[in-house]
């Protein structure tokens, strides 16, 4: 059985902006602690990864 695995760029773009812009957030207000960010980036990749 073999995996095939599509990369959409524009969609990799797009979340790695998202990350990038909660983290500069994060940054100035410490407002979340590190396992909270990694919380919140798993929620930006499941929604916007499909699995087919």
């Amino acid at each position: 059985m073999e995996s095939v695995i599509k990369i959409d760029e524009k969609i990799v773009k797009q979340i790695a902006k998202q990350i990038v812009m909660i983290e500069k957030n994060n940054l100035k207000t410490k407002e979340l602690s590190d396992s909270q960010m990694i919380t919140e980036i798993k929620k930006i990749i499941e929604g916007e990864v499909e699995v087919e």
